[in-house]
């Protein structure tokens, strides 16, 4: 049986020196260069492998090429000695890697990014996320469409069939302007840069793209501070007490939005619970967007509304028209009924719009006013990190809707509360 294990071909180098693939079988031995480099620094000895650092990235996805090159190398050693009942001498094994590390990538190379990104995309649709491990959701692969489309535009404009070696910091600044021409939101372009950079990525691992300029931190990912709101306790409160038994189709989308606000889940966990999601006291739930299962304490008011539909509830109607039939519900609280500015930057431009609040309001408005008034109550935010699902407390910061006001009269609840126990 063959060994392989990586090695730097001068572990004393001060520069960057080549890693070198080591196979050992019956007293062969074979140094196969990978043409990958790296600083003898970062390179973990006895672990034969990349030391990854949270701030470089692309040391993370250089140990994923070299464990999916490790794997390949193995497989090919065992295939040939299945096909011809013998092991392989040093100039066919050598033979063997270099017609799949490298003769392959020649062939890829001449594909296009359009072509790259179609052939990404199909595949998604029976793959995996890396992360999760569950198949890759429509919502996911929409997003890919997006960028597709972005890139064929963007190419008929330039009149230039795109090649992965075009991808330069040139390519992203006039991407940009070409986004922003279009009136797109800054986040909007944020999110498409961020696909584009994964499915980079994705190529750079394969071996099919050489070209890193995507990695540097100029081409990066803009993001703003959304001003996106949320409605208090008060505020759901004076929702729930509308009287609209006249109005069935009113009263349904009031009750789904609700659940929302009371379970923290999104339009499109909340909109199919079913009774077998309902565990005792306990809503149980694998949330679409992400594949994840999730539990979560049954609120009295959520109680309620389950007897009322006698455990199911009401069919949902779609996004857009529940969207719509809750600003005509907002529009029937005087306190929504307030104006309020709200800013964004869209085609490169920062505008303002005075909008009532009841006009902002959308099923998403549920989940988000779920996180922000228990954040309020002062339960710690890993707590409702576990049910929104948010991954760091910096993005479930930016996600919540907390006044530096509130945040500020958080606090002196705390110290009131903690000297009336004092004094007690």
């Amino acid at each position: 049986m063959a060994t392989f294990k990586y090695y730097l071909k001068d572990a004393n180098a001060e520069s960057e020196t080549q890693i070198l693939l080591y196979a050992s079988w019956n007293n062969m031995r074979l140094k196969f260069s990978i043409k990958e480099s790296v600083n003898p620094k970062i390179w973990d000895s006895k672990n034969h492998k990349v030391i990854e650092k949270r701030t470089s990235p692309e040391l993370r996805e250089l140990n994923r090429k070299l464990e999916k090159m490790l794997a390949s190398a193995k497989e090919l050693f065992l295939r040939f000695e299945n096909d011809n009942q013998r092991i392989p001498s040093i100039k066919e094994l050598k033979n063997i890697l270099e017609k799949e590390f490298f003769e392959t990538i020649e062939v890829a190379e001449s594909t296009n990014l359009l072509e790259y990104i179609e052939k990404f995309m199909t595949e998604a649709r029976s793959r995996t996320n890396d992360r999760t491990g569950k198949p890759i959701s429509s919502g996911t692969i929409e997003t890919y469409r997006q960028v597709f489309n972005l890139i064929k535009d963007y190419s008929i404009k330039k009149k230039k069939q795109l090649q992965f070696e075009d991808i330069d910091l040139d390519f992203y600044y006039n991407l940009r302007t070409f986004m922003n021409i279009r009136g797109l939101a800054t986040n909007t372009i944020g999110k498409r840069i961020a696909i584009l950079k994964t499915i980079l990525r994705d190529a750079t691992e394969r071996g099919v793209n050489r070209n890193l300029s995507f990695q540097s931190k100029r081409f990066k990912v803009t993001r703003e501070a959304s001003e996106n709101i949320y409605l208090n306790e008060d505020e759901i409160k004076t929702i729930q007490e509308l009287d609209l038994s006249s109005n069935k189709r009113l009263d349904s989308v009031r009750d789904l939005f609700l659940v929302g606000c009371w379970t923290g889940l999104r339009f499109s966990d909340f909109s199919r619970l079913q009774p077998k999601n309902v565990k005792g006291r306990f809503i149980e739930i694998e949330t679409k967007k992400t594949r994840e299962k999730v539990t979560i304490p049954i609120h009295s008011i959520v109680t309620d509304i389950l007897h009322k539909y006698k455990g199911s509830l009401p069919r949902a109607l779609s996004n857009q028209k529940m969207n719509m039939y809750l600003k005509e519900i907002g529009e029937m609280v005087e306190d929504l009924n307030i104006q309020v500015s709200k800013s964004i930057t869209r085609g490169g431009k920062e505008t303002s719009r005075n909008y009532k609040k009841y006009e902002l309001i959308t099923t998403h408005t549920a989940r988000r006013s779920f996180a922000s008034n228990l954040y309020l109550k002062g339960l710690p935010s890993q707590v409702i990190m576990k049910i929104t699902g948010h991954k760091t407390e910096k993005s479930f910061m930016q996600y919540i809707k907390v006044s530096n006001e509130e945040n500020a009269d958080m606090i002196l609840k705390l110290w009131d509360n903690n000297l009336k126990t004092l004094t007690a």
